[in-house]
């Protein structure tokens, strides 16, 4: 995710440090809210549960 949106790398570090796990063991989701708000969720690889979130339009 770093690589594809190497601009954000500090809020996407960030957000990885703050979820506790290896970028390896991370996927992400982009989300749309109301209003036009983007967020990209981080979410354990392995159980699909949200362990982070990154203010960032992933679309």
């Amino acid at each position: 995710m770093t690589q594809r949106f190497a601009p954000e790398a500090a809020a996407i570090n960030e957000g990885i440090a703050r979820s506790g796990r290896d970028a390896d063991a991370l996927r992400y989701l982009p989300i749309q809210g109301r209003k036009g708000v983007v967020w990209t969720v981080l979410l354990d690889a392995r159980t699909a549960q949200p362990v982070g979130f990154v203010p960032l339009d992933s679309f």
